[in-house]
Formats: C-alpha cells, structure tokens, sequence
C-alpha cells in the first residue's frame, strides 16, 4: 500500500501531468530513494517516458576568492548519492559531460542515487595552456585553482568521501587531488 502523502503524485502522473522536478520530498534519503523507484518505474511502465526528463539537476556559480572568477558547476542527482567532482578535458567546459553523453551513460547511477555528478569549470586556458606566462607563473595559477577545489569546492560539497573523475587533463587533475587530499576514502577513476 502507498503512503497517503504519495498517493496525490501518483494520481497526477496517472492523468498525465508530469510533475517538475519529480522529487519526494523527505528527510530520509533511504525512503525517499525507494518511493521514487516505485513511482519511476510505474511513470515509465505506463507511459515510457525517458528518466532522464526526471533527473534532478542544478546550475549554480559563485565568484571564487582564490581565482577572483566566477566558477559554474552543474549538479546532476540527488544530495542522496556519492558525490563525485568531474574534471572536464584539456580546456573543456563544465557542460563537456553533458554535452558528450556522459550524463547519459550514467543516469542509472545518477536516478537510483548511487552518485551525484558536480561538473566543474577549470582554468586551463588560464593556467597550463597559457603559452603567454612562463612555466612559473603557469605552476603559480594552477595553485590558485588547487586551492579553489581544496578549500571552497570541498567544503561546499560537505560530505567527506568524495569520488573522482576526469578524461585526459582531467584525468590528471583527478589524480592529482586525489593525492593532495587529506581525507581518506576517496575514489578515483581515471579514463583514456
């Protein structure tokens, strides 16, 4: 039997309004996940409706003290999942996970709350690939960037076992805080 408090969603979605963003709202994380596995699974048995319209998502950015920028990040998932700090490429964007499919490769990690995706914004074309700076200098703004995740990205997350994640220079970025972290417990994936 369905709890009264979701009874009303279900009926909404049984006369084919979806509601945005499909989420239950509940303090406990393990309730939460199961009813909204039970409702996913009814939306997309009646009406095959792609999960990926239900994920929860959010864009967010803030003026960094150690860059003196504002960084976007994209957060895809719930405060449920192991969060995981995604890298972009040589360069990139924090849209290049998104934008190359990524996102969808992992939406059923990302929908069953096993992982929540913080996309970030690097400053390479600031740092590394700055050919107008010396070496040094490169090195000196790279630091800044070190501390920017260390100290304002981290914290912000808030949770202590954070998960890793990059392709090319993100893959070194990766393994790179991977190593300078404090913390024990991290994950680290690293892909070609």
């Amino acid at each position: 039997m369905l709890k009264p408090k979701i009874l009303p969603i279900i009926k909404l979605i049984i006369n084919e309004i979806i509601i945005s963003p499909f989420i239950i709202k509940s303090s406990d994380c393990i309730e939460c996940k199961c009813w909204v596995i039970i409702s996913l699974t009814h939306i997309t048995t009646v009406f095959n409706i792609n999960i990926w319209l239900l994920m929860k998502t959010k864009e967010i950015k803030w003026h960094s003290k150690y860059l003196a920028k504002d960084m976007p990040i994209k957060i895809y998932g719930s405060d449920c999942g192991k969060p995981v700090i995604v890298f972009p490429t040589q360069s990139g964007s924090y849209l290049d996970y998104e934008n190359f499919g990524m996102i969808d490769a992992c939406q059923q990690f990302i929908n069953s709350n096993k992982i929540q995706l913080y996309c970030i914004q690097t400053i390479d074309s600031d740092s590394w690939c700055n050919q107008s700076i010396t070496p040094k200098r490169r090195a000196e703004v790279n630091e800044l960037f070190n501390n920017y995740v260390m100290n304002e990205l981290i914290p912000f997350i808030g949770k202590g076992n954070i998960g890793l994640t990059g392709c090319s220079m993100g893959a070194y970025y990766s393994a790179n805080f991977y190593f300078l972290s404090p913390m024990s417990g991290r994950t680290l994936s690293i892909r070609k």
